[in-house]
């Protein structure tokens, strides 16, 4: 049973006043309906982009979902820059290509010379 406050030693008070101002700190900082509310749908949200990228990954993980699509070898050349290409790549009536250098438009300049050391890696 509680004893009566006049009835309390001062460490009893000391710990009942402690008891208190934490409670009372509680009380204070504890957020009010309407933050409880945005924090509420916050969290929702990223459970639900999070539920969404998990399926994703899970997709991404099986293989009887995913068409084979072969665009044959990377052999057609720019004939402005000399870039290499495959041939599903090729813009209908042109032998140049937007990718590499925009139609001939950007000039690019020549790579340097790869090292023996570096070139035998390759």
């Amino acid at each position: 049973m509680k004893k009566l406050r006049s009835l309390q030693s001062d460490f009893e008070k000391s710990q009942r006043n402690e008891v208190d101002r934490i409670r009372k700190q509680y009380t204070r900082n504890s957020p009010t309906e309407d933050e409880r509310k945005e924090q509420n749908e916050v969290d929702r949200i990223r459970k639900q982009k999070k539920k969404k990228q998990s399926v994703r990954y899970r997709a991404a993980q099986s293989c009887e979902n995913v068409k084979v699509h072969c665009l044959g070898s990377m052999n057609v050349e720019c004939t402005a820059c000399a870039g290499l290409h495959f041939s599903e790549e090729k813009v209908k009536g042109k032998s140049t290509f937007n990718d590499c250098c925009s139609h001939g438009n950007c000039l690019l300049e020549e790579l340097p010379v790869i090292p023996d050391e570096l070139q035998n890696l390759l």
